[in-house]
């Protein structure tokens, strides 16, 4: 750690000339804090995503495939979670917000887990003893596009987060996000209206309330059309 910490203050103490390219606001703001780095030595960049996941979310035969494969049905809402290392992406949370749904959007709702852990049996016990039966462990997925074309909602309330890419692959792809402020991608949600993202520290009644909120057909059209207008 002193090793760190030297190479650190070596780039970005302000007596330095190092010219230093940032991927999150929210680290840039960190590094200030701690060297009082000149702001014209800071260059935050644009962050990068795929192509292929813009608009993926008219892609209408994807999200025919997805839900039948899963059978859920069309009407009903697919909330989305991507990520390995579940207790980092807050994968608990997601759980307890979904078992507190009411009864009559708790049985039209089912979270999606695509990503692997190696206490997956821990997260299916929790799931059982919340009762929740419209809940898929997937494990690693290649087909992210399509699992966003199936889902109505991106859900993300990481205790950790440098970056975040998949709140990108969800804007771009016009699905709205749920997410958390410490998640470094989390400014781009707020800035373009593509969804919500909490306060920290995070309280899992605001997660709860937000989700309920959130579930709504109309207000997720609008999140959707503020994201893809956004992504263009």
């Amino acid at each position: 750690y002193r090793i760190y910490a030297r190479l650190e203050k070596a780039v970005l103490a302000p007596q330095h000339k190092t010219d230093v390219l940032l991927i999150s606001p929210a680290e840039l703001k960190i590094y200030q804090d701690f060297y009082a780095t000149p702001n014209e030595r800071l260059h935050l960049l644009p962050p990068g995503i795929s192509k292929d996941r813009i608009g993926k979310a008219n892609d209408q035969e994807a999200r025919r495939k997805i839900r039948e494969q899963l059978e859920i049905p069309e009407d009903d809402f697919v909330v989305l979670e991507i990520g390995s290392s579940f207790n980092t992406k807050g994968v608990d949370r997601s759980l307890q917000a979904l078992a507190n749904l009411p009864f009559y959007l708790h049985i039209k709702t089912h979270l999606v887990i695509a990503g692997m852990d190696k206490r997956l049996q821990t997260y299916r016990k929790l799931a059982e003893q919340l009762n929740l039966n419209n809940v898929y462990f997937l494990g690693p997925r290649t087909d992210v596009p399509d699992l966003l074309a199936a889902a109505d909602l991106l859900i993300h309330p990481a205790r950790l987060e440098n970056t975040g890419t998949a709140l990108l692959e969800a804007l771009v792809a016009g699905v709205p996000v749920l997410t958390t402020d410490n998640c470094g991608y989390s400014s781009y949600i707020k800035e373009s209206g593509g969804g919500v993202s909490l306060a920290i520290p995070f309280v899992q009644e605001d997660i709860n309330t937000q989700l309920l909120l959130m579930l709504d057909r109309a207000k997720l059209e609008q999140f959707k059309i503020n994201a893809l207008n956004y992504a263009k």
